[in-house]
């Protein structure tokens, strides 16, 4: 008996690479990109949140600029959240 190969998300990772840079190129905002992005995205890789970060060492935190949840209307807010270097 054969059985058929399952396709895994790394098989279809080429177009679906030209699929996201597609999308992302069509918008200035990283708002926009992130929200069209993630429904590409989610049926082929387990996502709950697709986060965007600026990581900012000289004030020591991590902003998220952009944010898109599976399940719309769950995003964490933009903001900055503390950063901390592990050090006493």
């Amino acid at each position: 008996m054969i059985f058929p190969k399952k396709q895994s998300p790394m098989d279809s990772s080429p177009q679906l690479l030209l699929n996201v840079w597609r999308e992302v190129s069509l918008h200035i905002l990283i708002d926009e990109s992130v929200t069209r992005v993630m429904p590409l995205l989610s049926p082929e890789l387990p996502l709950d949140a697709l986060l965007v970060r600026h990581v900012d060492l000289a004030r020591t935190t991590l902003e998220t600029v952009a944010a898109a949840m599976v399940r719309p209307g769950q995003a964490p807010g933009r903001g900055e959240d503390g950063v901390h270097s592990g050090r006493s």
